[in-house]
């Protein structure tokens, strides 16, 4: 088993661009989502991450 003790701390961070179609399409689909089952919410809460990430970058 691989000691993790030992490890570098990696960058994470990647730049998306995405176009304003695809942000409006991200948009619709978060909030269709939040309107869903709860079996959903993983699915919102990733949609989410990616639209305030998408805003965050403008």
């Amino acid at each position: 088993m691989k000691d993790h003790a030992n490890d570098q701390p990696s960058k994470l961070s990647k730049t998306i661009t995405i176009t304003p179609s695809v942000h409006a399409d991200l948009v619709a689909l978060g909030k269709r989502f939040r309107q869903q089952h709860d079996r959903y919410v993983t699915a919102s809460e990733a949609i989410r991450i990616l639209i305030t990430a998408y805003q965050a970058a403008n």
